[in-house]
């Protein structure tokens, strides 16, 4: 019974906190809408607002043209007039002067070193026979006195072409190239023309001859060629 009377006093207890929370949360929400919601004035449900909306095409700005400056004004010389001048005497024959006699055009020094072309091989005697020895052969290699710078070709300038021509000349027992050989040369197109210009650059250098037992003799030499633009 004690039980009972308790659950039954828990129930009725329980039913008046219910009441009170359910009285406390209208008045909070009566408050809530009295001082928060917003006054709609001057505006029903469901009216439309109309707004006016213009619509404007965009149009780019103008380009502004470049200004150009007026070309100066070119001063035109005015032709000048040439008045004749009448002869006072046209009876009389004219006078006829002379042309000066053209200056004598001195003897021009020849350079005695100077070879045209290719020189000849010197002569050597039927049934003699000149030994020709390598480098590695004698005592002291032929050594170069006087370098010739050669001619470049006038279309491999023009074009910029640079090449590299590598011979094998002999030098004599005088110090002069007696003949050579062709191992190695660029160019492409312009190749035998620097072939051409190196050779005849080579046989105007001058050696020290090379020396095998005391006493000069022919010996090959090893010669590189370089065109390069400056």
């Amino acid at each position: 019974m004690k039980a009972a009377l308790v659950l039954v006093e828990k129930q009725k207890l329980d039913r008046k906190r219910l009441i009170l929370a359910i009285i406390v949360g209208m008045l909070f929400h009566l408050w809530l809408f009295y001082f928060t919601f917003p006054e709609m004035k001057g505006m029903t449900i469901g009216e439309s607002v109309k707004r006016k909306v213009s619509i404007r095409r965009w149009r780019p700005p103008p380009k502004e043209k470049p200004k150009v400056k007026p070309p100066p004004k070119q001063k035109v010389d005015k032709p000048k007039v040439i008045v004749p001048v009448p002869d006072p005497t046209p009876d009389e024959p004219e006078t006829i002067q002379e042309l000066e006699p053209e200056p004598e055009i001195e003897d021009i020094p020849i350079d005695e070193e100077f070879v045209w072309g290719i020189p000849d091989a010197p002569d050597v005697e039927v049934g003699e026979e000149m030994r020709v020895y390598n480098q590695f052969e004698v005592s002291q290699a032929p050594q170069v006195l006087r370098q010739v710078d050669p001619s470049y070709p006038i279309l491999a300038k023009q074009v910029g072409k640079e090449a590299d021509v590598i011979l094998m000349v002999v030098v004599d027992q005088n110090g002069d190239v007696f003949s050579h050989e062709v191992i190695y040369a660029t160019g492409d197109t312009f190749r035998q023309q620097f072939i051409k210009e190196a050779v005849m650059a080579v046989y105007r250098y001058k050696f020290k001859p090379a020396i095998q037992s005391g006493h000069p003799v022919p010996c090959t030499a090893k010669i590189t060629v370089k065109f390069r633009l400056k």
